[in-house]
């Protein structure tokens, strides 16, 4: 068995075994309380942002990323967090408004109309550089297509 494979499966065993183990449990859950009544979540930053999460989070996020590999992540919510990601063979229409307080500012909104069942249409609200943000969306929607022109059977 190659190493990638022992080690998932001995991940699998461990998971396993510490879903049995009731003192790790109680443990944790004694850990995770005295965490939250201290704040410990409003510790970390990433890439200079503060995350109000726990390090373990991002690394599982980064994981997931990696894994499901999705063309557009939306990520809402400072303490409760709401993630979509959106297939940008399905974003139909881009626009974006900034008001002019939002343009002293270099804030805005972008609007996304998409074919998506979930969120089909979203908006991006409050971001730095609405503008620039549409015309990266829009570009990388178009280089979707274009490959997809290619790659179609006929």
């Amino acid at each position: 068995m190659d190493p990638i494979n022992e080690f998932r499966k001995e991940v699998a065993g461990n998971i396993e075994a510490q879903g049995k183990d009731h003192d790790i449990q109680d443990l944790s859950m004694r850990w995770f309380l005295e965490a939250q009544r201290n704040r410990y979540s409003y510790n970390f930053s990433w890439l200079g942002r503060p995350i109000i999460q726990y390090p373990q989070d991002i690394v599982a996020m980064q994981e997931l990323i990696w894994s499901v590999k999705p063309d557009l992540i939306i990520e809402t919510g400072i303490v409760s967090k709401s993630v979509e990601d959106i297939d940008l063979r399905t974003i139909d229409d881009t626009n974006f408004q900034q008001r002019f307080l939002e343009r002293l500012l270099g804030i805005g909104n972008v609007t996304i109309v998409s074919s998506d069942k979930v969120a089909p249409t979203y908006v991006l609200r409050g971001i730095a550089d609405p503008r620039g943000i549409r015309e990266m969306i829009r570009t990388h929607v178009y280089q979707v297509s274009q490959r997809q022109l290619f790659t179609r059977a006929t």
